[in-house]
């Protein structure tokens, strides 16, 4: 009797397990769905999106027809860096009908929500084995969490990008890490999918690639000699830079001859393009670990967490704790080949190209969050059930309830919409939604009354003007990030004076707008109309957009 009751205990332990784990997977599917469903009327129907979704839509715009950007200075030609396949665009077209670009993006995103949380989940599975475990971890890597260098690491700050898309992949190639570290002929085959991975995203997969590497190389147990174990890290780098190099070649291995004066401007562009994202190395770095930002203290907290792992933890965390110093100097690496390369390129007259580098800095948070939680593995037996519960709960309703991160207000929205019944949030929610209408409408208006190919002149980074209207746009604050790796000397020189006509004043977007030549304008200042009477027909305008028109 007592053998089989037992046995009945040790089946109904999986199964409860295999019961949380499905019922995580449908209400992280219904989160997804319901954040879709929501930001769809949001972004009136992709016309409002996150700014690195809007440089990906115009690239697939421009890509599907040329023809009608004849005239565009970002998108006449088929330039390396906007024409590499990448797994978002891959995904993006697979769901987009017709030219709804921006839908066929938010698409993908909701796919990218289910997954990123999917895959913490079954990593802390992995890891922990209880499924309350593997919800906290899956519900706090969501988190946005601010690092500095303009980038995050959450799910729920904005439609998902590819870096949040990397993010979600990472779990299964850190499971894959995990077991190739006492397993060293696995280790190039985790490598060169590590390198694989610069086809979502070429900065995280940089880092990851030198965490890995660090990790690997000084973990030599399972290795029975050095000569081995160099020879394994030489066909670790060879797999991996296999295809970060065929990713890479076509946009860096075209000769370029400028001149001092046109390093001159093409720096001058770089600087003022990211001045507020990177600026001086040292005062970015003190910003990044001020008391204002919580990345410090959520990387003491993981720190701690890998001396209670080291001591106490068992299992995958425990390995996992052995890797941890690894990948902090593969970090550390990776920022430190972002300086160097800058000084070499100030002291050479060569331009700079991996600024972005020090973005891998972001990877500091899950690597804390997974140490922190490892570390309450360790306790999390001793604590009685009710006490479990009122963590988990706690933690999930804190951060559903206190954030006002985009996904969350689609969510809200969807729910409202759906139940006609008022939430949280309703007033901002509304008030976006009208933007964006507002917004989408003087779009539809451009794509009817401006001549195919004639560019439009914007006040602001309207690059739904070239994926929505389907029309050329004249100057854009992001469009320097192409110049730059174009080596448009020429687009830079207009770029700067367009940016600095345009930063004057509000007004002087319409001194620009007449130096540029553009005929058509787009403008949400409706309060500038008597300026503009002077150049131009009021053509067209609503409650917050004006389209004028060069007589």
């Amino acid at each position: 009797m007592a053998y089989a009751t037992a046995m009945r205990s040790t089946d109904s332990f999986p199964r409860r397990h295999l019961l949380a784990d499905g019922l995580f997977l449908f209400f992280v599917a219904v989160y997804a769905l319901a954040y879709l469903s929501g930001v769809v009327p949001l972004s009136a129907g992709g016309a409002v999106l996150d700014s690195d979704l809007c440089l990906y839509a115009q690239n697939m715009a421009g890509e599907d027809h040329p023809d009608l950007f004849v005239n565009d200075s970002v998108l006449c030609e088929g330039i390396p860096y906007n024409r590499i396949w990448t797994l978002l665009t891959f995904l993006a077209k697979l769901f987009t009908s017709g030219d709804d670009y921006g839908l066929g993006l938010l698409r993908s995103g909701a796919l990218t929500i289910f997954l990123h949380f999917a895959a913490y989940y079954f990593l802390g599975r992995r890891l922990f084995g209880r499924p309350s475990l593997a919800l906290l971890l899956s519900v706090v890597m969501g988190v946005t969490v601010y690092v500095g260098f303009g980038t995050f690491w959450g799910v729920m700050y904005s439609d998902p990008v590819p870096r949040v898309l990397y993010a979600a992949l990472w779990p299964f190639l850190l499971l894959a890490a995990l077991h190739a570290l006492d397993s060293p002929a696995w280790r190039p085959i985790v490598m060169l999918f590590a390198g694989i991975g610069i086809y979502v995203q070429s900065v995280s997969a940089l880092t990851v690639g030198a965490m890995l590497f660090m990790a690997f190389f000084l973990h030599v147990s399972g290795v029975r000699k050095y000569g081995s174990h160099s020879v394994n890290c030489a066909l670790c780098l060879l797999l991996f830079f296999i295809p970060v190099l065929s990713f890479l070649w076509p946009s860096y291995s075209k000769e370029w001859t400028l001149s001092s004066a046109d390093l001159d401007i093409l720096r001058q562009l770089l600087n003022r393009r990211f001045a507020q994202d990177f600026g001086a190395l040292g005062e970015s770095l003190v910003r990044m670990f001020s008391h204002d930002n919580s990345l410090p203290q959520i990387f003491c907290g993981g720190f701690f967490g890998w001396l209670i792992v080291m001591f106490r933890g068992q299992g995958l965390a425990r390995k996992l704790a052995k890797m941890y110093p690894g990948f902090l100097l593969g970090i550390a690496f990776t920022v430190f080949c972002s300086w160097a390369e800058a000084k070499w390129a100030m002291r050479t007259g060569h331009l700079q190209f991996g600024y972005e580098l020090m973005r891998s800095l972001r990877f500091l948070v899950p690597l804390s969050w997974l140490m922190a939680l490892s570390a309450i593995a360790c306790f999390w037996p001793r604590l009685y059930n009710g006490a479990r519960f009122l963590i988990v709960a706690a933690t999930v309703s804190g951060i559903l309830l206190l954030s006002h991160d985009r996904q969350q207000l689609a969510i809200v929205s969807a729910f409202s919409q759906g139940a006609d019944i008022s939430l949280p949030l309703r007033e901002e929610i509304r008030e976006g939604r009208r933007s964006a209408e507002l917004y989408r409408e003087a779009l539809e208006r451009l794509h009817n009354a401006v001549p195919v190919g004639e560019p439009v002149f914007g006040n602001g980074d309207y690059l739904a003007v070239r994926y929505l209207a389907m029309r050329p746009l004249v100057h854009s604050f992001r469009d320097g990030y192409f110049y730059y790796y174009k080596r448009d000397v020429p687009g830079a020189r207009d770029w700067l004076r367009y940016t600095a006509m345009m930063e004057n004043n509000p007004t002087g977007y319409i001194e620009a707008w007449r130096d540029s030549g553009a005929r058509w304008l787009l403008s949400d200042r409706s309060q500038d109309k008597a300026l503009l009477m002077p150049y131009g027909d009021i053509f067209w305008e609503n409650a917050g957009w004006i389209i004028a028109r060069k007589r």
